[in-house]
């Protein structure tokens, strides 16, 4: 795993190169006199959790409070259950597989969670490299996939270091869309490819209700951005996490405003409504 990430991992807080150091068992920017340590079987490349010694006792108050925290197995499970969120998970990866397209070298999960779209992209023939900001959730992926743990708004990834990227059901997550926009531009090299799958703001949202015979009753409020409390959400895991909801114009101009090229959109899903809207993005 480290001869894969040795040549893409960067510091989050200058993007500049990170040397392995195997005695301590951390990651050193000599640049900044900063080290990052390697624990639980994973690189903690983010701001909160860089020091200047290989001692990290001190809590990372960021990183505990992740919302998706202490709900690993939980998540896992409910993801690959037909009876709860297993259909739709099959119908992004789904079309995960088709928009991807087969291909070789390192794929970046964007928000991996427990790693389950990793099977997807290595069938296509890439090597998947997870990025997440739960240490609960990469718990799991790691069994599946190298990990980081990083941040999507800074990612802990080089300039232009890899081809393709991609993320499921992580954009209603991200606090700050368009810094994590412009950091996924980053890291792809020119001609890399970027796809984003999520839930569908129009009908799948938080101010959407499903009727009865398939009718969907849209509320007042989608055309504003904004984070949803878990407690006024009703779906599996939305409730108990919260989600960003953001109309279709945000998430695609806010894409495009960080510089990539608008290749495909799909929608897809289980029902007669598109529960899923994916986006296949360029970087020229």
């Amino acid at each position: 795993m480290l001869d894969i990430l040795q040549n893409i991992l960067a510091d989050p807080s200058d993007k500049g190169n990170l040397i392995w150091n195997e005695e301590r068992q951390v990651a050193h920017n000599p640049r900044l006199g900063l080290d990052y340590p390697f624990q639980n079987g994973f690189f903690h490349l983010t701001k909160g959790e860089a020091g200047k010694s290989p001692i990290f006792s001190k809590p990372n108050l960021g990183i505990s409070k992740a919302r998706y925290e202490g709900l690993a197995e939980w998540y896992d499970s409910v993801m690959q259950d037909g009876q709860n969120r297993g259909d739709l998970a099959n119908s992004a990866y789904s079309i995960l597989r088709s928009l991807l397209g087969k291909g070789e070298g390192i794929v970046l999960d964007i928000g991996c969670g427990t790693g389950l779209a990793a099977e997807i992209s290595k069938e296509l023939g890439y090597e998947p490299i997870g990025v997440d900001l739960s240490q609960d959730q990469l718990r799991i992926a790691s069994k599946r996939l190298p990990v980081v743990l990083g941040d999507s708004a800074e990612l802990p990834i080089s300039d232009s270091s890899v081809r393709s990227a991609y993320s499921t059901f992580t954009t209603t997550d991200w606090e700050n869309l368009e810094k994590s926009a412009k950091e996924i531009f980053r890291v792809l090299a020119p001609g890399g490819r970027y796809v984003d799958i999520g839930v569908h703001p129009c009908f799948y949202g938080a101010f959407s209700e499903p009727l009865s015979e398939g009718e969907i009753l849209q509320k007042p409020g989608y055309n504003q951005s904004r984070f949803v409390e878990p407690n006024i959400l009703k779906g599996t895991v939305r409730s108990k996490v919260g989600a960003w909801h953001r109309p279709i114009s945000d998430v695609i101009n806010t894409f495009l405003s960080a510089g990539f090229k608008l290749i495909k959109v799909v929608e897809g899903g289980q029902g007669d409504l598109p529960q899923l809207l994916a986006l296949s993005l360029l970087k020229e």
